[in-house]
């Protein structure tokens, strides 16, 4: 059987490869979580780490392109990514909330 860290990580990578989450993605991703395949602590640790993930390899020419910027706001919004669990330098490129809501 396939750790289910790394399954959750291969999940994520191949649904936010694109910067956007599907109907089929999403889905796929509730379905797992549901099924107890994963802890809730052991799914929140990997969601940190592919944000964090993300997050340097968009840093590493110190430019965040808008394929980035998207890909991260959307890893934020669909995985519902509290403001308070992010980097500080991360928070500049989301949405104030009210903003969302428009």
């Amino acid at each position: 059987m396939a750790d289910p860290k790394l399954k959750f990580t291969g999940m994520l990578a191949r649904a936010f490869l694109d910067a956007v989450l599907d109907e089929h993605e999403r889905a796929e991703i509730r379905a797992y979580l549901d099924s107890g395949a994963i802890s809730p602590e052991d799914a929140h640790e990997v969601i940190e780490d592919f944000l964090a993930r993300t997050w340097s390899m968009a840093m590493a020419d110190d430019v965040v392109s808008e394929v980035e910027r998207t890909r991260i706001q959307n890893i934020v919004k669909e995985l519902r990514i509290p403001m308070t669990r992010l980097p500080l330098s991360m928070r500049p490129l989301l949405p104030a909330p009210d903003e969302e809501a428009k």
